[in-house]
């Protein structure tokens, strides 16, 4: 997907973990700290990925778009766990 992706594309970077403990009460905290990150990187392209396991749905309210999907079949055991790998990017 990335490589695809970077033929017509050229970021500056990429967000590789963005995570909050969701035992902590306070709500906002994750986009309290994607805010902070547009604020340092403003002008930056960026992409990330993520699955429909996760809450794909936090990136898309923001404002990254997303530019590529597949579809994978993991085996964990004797447990077979269909996922869609996501790819979404964004200028800060």
């Amino acid at each position: 997907m990335l490589k695809l992706y970077c033929k017509e594309n050229s970021p500056d970077g990429e967000l590789i973990f963005l995570a909050a403990n969701p035992d902590i009460k306070i709500k906002g905290i994750g986009s309290t700290l994607l805010h902070e990150f547009e604020k340092r990187l403003k002008g930056k392209k960026i992409y990330l990925y993520t699955d429909s396991g996760c809450t794909y749905q936090f990136y898309e309210h923001r404002g990254f778009e997303r530019v590529g999907e597949k579809d994978i079949i993991m085996n964990l055991g004797n447990k077979t766990v269909e996922l869609q790998c996501l790819l979404y990017s964004k200028v800060l």
